[in-house]
């Protein structure tokens, strides 16, 4: 058996069902946590954005009251 070998990386994470209903500068943080190679952006529920998907992009769509609206994912 191979003790050198290296452990193999986790699994990237796409999106954040945990963070539904938190705050989003929490969630943004926790995602940065998780991936700071990432843009996130905290965005208003109603937002207008395009429609393009971006590997390096997550949006946090937020209520009015300042929670995660819908869970966050990459795109």
């Amino acid at each position: 058996m191979d003790e050198h070998r290296e452990p193999a990386a986790a699994p990237t994470k796409d999106e954040w069902p945990e963070l539904l209903h938190k705050l989003g500068v929490d969630a943004r943080d926790a995602i940065r946590q998780d991936n700071p190679d990432l843009e996130v952006f905290v965005l208003p529920a109603d937002s207008f954005v395009t429609e393009n998907f971006c590997r390096s992009r997550v949006r946090i769509f937020v209520q009015v009251d300042g929670t995660v609206a819908s869970i966050p994912r990459i795109g």
